[in-house]
């Protein structure tokens, strides 16, 4: 089985299987582990291409 990562900022790379809840209202990933990650502007449509946001 294949982990899918995505960009989720110049500086972030998530394994998507770790993500737990995306906060648009705060650009913010949360991932298993209580960890946060940011989401930058850019990343979010790269982010809907790979369906994590509706």
């Amino acid at each position: 089985e294949k982990h899918r990562f995505i960009r989720t900022h110049r500086n972030f790379l998530v394994n998507s299987k770790m993500i737990e809840e995306i906060i648009l209202n705060e650009d913010t990933i949360l991932l298993k582990g209580n960890r946060s990650v940011p989401l930058s502007d850019n990343y979010k449509k790269l982010t809907k291409d790979f369906n994590l946001l509706s």
